[in-house]
């Protein structure tokens, strides 16, 4: 199932563009060789706001 496609969103959502709705975690590594890369983010962007490492280990 393709959430994007269910939702009638495939422009807005799974895309990297200008205007496009954008919530990622960025780590150092490949999540999918080591999924323990995803305990230590980089930064977070949700909801249009950017959380970076230093903020991220603070809270």
């Amino acid at each position: 199932m393709n959430p994007a496609r269910y939702f009638g969103e495939e422009e807005e959502w799974g895309v990297i563009k200008a205007g496009a709705s954008a919530d990622f975690v960025l780590v150092q590594g490949n999540r999918l060789e080591d999924l323990a890369t995803l305990k230590n983010p980089i930064m977070v962007v949700m909801k249009g706001r950017f959380m970076i490492e230093m903020r991220l280990k603070s809270n």
